[in-house]
């Protein structure tokens, strides 16, 4: 047909360049096949091999297809991000054994390679694989059986994590000899889910894994390395203010836009005061590898939140809460040294405050409330005093005799007109280590400076 067309519009130029256009359509259609093969966004090339046969690369794949017989198919394949790579078409289908997450080096292609390789039976075994220094955020995930009855032909993969059943990968089906596979690509969200799993669960089709605590642990140092490797290849910061970066490390520090101005009201009453700022103030529940942790965040626009950077330390997965609504939030900007950070949340509005008042503006006296979740109890108003503005080590923070306690950190200090003074940060304790109301805020103006 491709060749045809080609004849109707080059006349009896054809006869001399025919072989360049059947070489030319046959690539497109073996580009094509290949795509679809290996779930393939990539623009792939391909170089003849003489008898029919086609060399084609592309992402991670390198793929022989035999053409002479027919049908285009399949003969070899070698994937970067595959547990193995056949260097024959005879190459063993073993079942491989179960590896622990580590680093490979690839010497002939200088990479190194993040994986893990989990027996879930005799004949079944999960691996996961990424190499950050060519192929960037990319994880590969591959559920792989050795039998001959294809066992995962026609399958989808399916997945329950900490007992609840979520969005797996889109899958592609390869079946090769007595070899059958499921291989997508985890997004940075389904990682984050794995790297904090205390439970979780496979399904292809009537067939069912779930992992072991130790496997776990496994998928965990994965997701570990991965960070790694990922922070590598990342830019150079300054300091991380002692703190155990996030999932993706540190993203660098920008002011948000112009500061709000300041609600000029009348003092509201406590129960006023609450009902004008509470819907701007959530909860935050942080996954780590470590368990959980809990703070509290202050929306200033319809999708982004103030918080401390000290609440998301070592964060693989941030949960935005409040009520029984929930969202998950990103970090987007963060300077660990100052304690400032900006989360977001997508598919939600948010309630953001409504003025932000500047720390030169403030009297010693004037009364102020703290809103956050101290322990966990969320929505909890406290109220206080202006007691001063501080200078430490060169940065301002607002002392306030209001309360604030473990999961208050990244809560709001308001004034009695409902304006955001503060960013509730941290507690001085004497000798006796009690806490003599001497509380500190971070002044919400200087989310809104270099």
């Amino acid at each position: 047909m491709c060749a045809r067309q080609y004849k109707r519009k080059l006349g009896a130029f054809l006869a001399v360049s025919l072989p360049f256009v059947v070489s030319a359509c046959a690539g497109l259609a073996i580009k094509q096949q290949f795509r679809h093969d290996f779930q393939c966004n990539e623009r792939p090339t391909v170089d003849s091999m003489g008898g029919g046969k086609y060399e084609v690369k592309g992402c991670t794949t390198t793929a022989i297809y035999d053409c002479s017989g027919g049908p285009c198919v399949v003969v070899r394949s070698e994937d970067l991000l595959d547990e193995s790579s056949p260097s024959s078409e005879t190459a063993s289908q073993s079942v491989p054994r179960t590896t622990g997450a580590r680093r490979i080096k690839l010497q002939q292609e200088d990479l190194t390679i993040v994986n893990v390789t989990l027996r879930l039976d005799a004949s079944t075994w999960l691996n996961l694989r990424a190499a950050p220094e060519k192929y960037g955020e990319r994880v590969q995930i591959k559920l792989s059986r050795e039998d001959f009855r294809d066992s995962l032909k026609g399958c989808e993969l399916d997945w329950i994590v900490n007992g609840q059943r979520l969005e797996a990968p889109e899958a592609t089906v390869a079946v090769r000899a007595a070899q059958s596979s499921l291989r997508g690509d985890l997004s940075r969200s389904m990682l984050r889910e794995l790297g904090v799993a205390r439970q979780f669960a496979l399904k292809a089709c009537d067939n069912r894994w779930t992992l072991t605590p130790q496997q776990l642990q496994e998928i965990h140092r994965f997701v570990e390395l991965y960070e790694e490797e990922l922070a590598w290849q990342g830019g150079k910061r300054g300091t991380t203010a002692g703190m155990m970066a996030p999932q993706g490390g540190w993203p660098n520090w920008q002011a948000l836009d112009a500061l709000p101005a300041d609600i000029q009201a009348a003092a509201l009453t406590g129960t006023d005061l609450f009902k004008l700022v509470s819907p701007s103030v959530f909860q935050l529940e942080v996954q780590t590898t470590g368990g959980t942790l809990q703070g509290s965040a202050v929306a200033v626009t319809t999708n982004e939140l103030l918080t401390n950077c000290h609440v998301l330390e070592g964060a693989r997965r941030i949960i935005v809460r409040q009520g029984e609504d929930e969202a998950i939030g990103r970090l987007m900007r963060a300077d660990p040294e100052t304690d400032r950070c900006i989360i977001s949340v997508k598919d939600r509005t948010l309630t953001a405050i409504r003025g932000v008042r500047s720390q030169a503006n403030l009297e010693v006296g004037e009364p102020l409330y703290t809103l956050g979740s101290p322990n966990g109890l969320e929505q909890t108003l406290g109220n206080g005093i202006l007691s001063g503005i501080r200078e430490v080590e060169g940065r301002s923070y607002v002392q306030t005799s209001a309360p604030i306690s473990p999961g208050s950190s990244g809560g709001g200090l308001f004034d009695a007109r409902g304006n955001l003074v503060g960013i509730t940060t941290l507690v001085l304790a004497g000798r006796e280590r009690l806490n003599q109301s001497l509380n500190f805020a971070i002044p919400a103006e200087s989310f809104y400076k270099p």
